[in-house]
């Protein structure tokens, strides 16, 4: 990551699913930011807030 960010602005990494895998949380110390994508009427808000 520490090369990435010199090399560029924005990087984007897609993973799976907060929820399911613990991936996104591993990544969790070395972002930014992040962005939930939901399904609008699917995704319940107690999931989602857990998520973030």
């Amino acid at each position: 990551m520490a090369e990435l960010r010199t090399k560029f602005d924005f990087i984007i990494i897609d993973t799976p699913p907060v929820t399911i895998v613990p991936d996104a949380l591993v990544l969790a110390d070395e972002i930014d930011g992040a962005i939930l994508v939901i399904r609008y009427h699917k995704t319940l808000k107690e999931e989602a807030k857990k998520s973030s």
